[in-house]
């Protein structure tokens, strides 16, 4: 068994991780968008809302109805700010699984890198071999005028 063909199954458990740590870092990016998309959602909520009880402010408003609003302001506010909060958990948890994957990718490529290496020595030293077995045979039929 040659080098090229003894590293083929370290390469393939190191591509397993390397699709392993992709899928990973896909399902990072997919929870960090849809943490933002939240996020965009509950800000366009908030100044609607604010839009709308602004609009009542000439007429007069029951001050349980502005108490009301205020909490439930600060209950907005208080679910932004953990939105926020849970982006940047999000966030770095993207980046670590980029991090990751990209060194399992290094890892892989290096791999494949001296796989490619051996390979290409392999070749060369089977055709220096069939070279030398045809000039071996090329030599005989010229010494004997024909071939052995």
């Amino acid at each position: 068994m040659t080098k090229s063909q003894r590293l083929k199954p370290v390469i393939k458990v190191s591509e397993t991780r390397e699709q392993d740590a992709a899928r990973a870092l896909a399902e990072s990016k997919r929870i960090l968008s849809e943490r933002q998309a939240k996020l965009a959602d509950l800000n366009i909520y908030r100044e609607e809302y604010n839009a709308r009880f602004n609009a009542l402010g000439g007429k007069a408003i029951p001050a349980i109805k502005v108490n009301e609003f205020r909490v439930f302001l600060a209950n907005l506010n208080a679910a932004i700010a953990c939105q926020e909060k849970m982006i940047e958990n999000s966030q770095r948890e993207f980046e670590d699984k980029l991090r990751i994957w990209y060194q399992v990718r290094g890892r892989v490529k290096a791999l494949n890198g001296i796989v490619e290496r051996y390979h290409q020595g392999e070749m060369r030293t089977e055709n220096q071999r069939e070279q030398s077995a045809e000039d071996e045979r090329a030599c005989r039929t010229n010494k004997n005028g024909r071939d052995t």
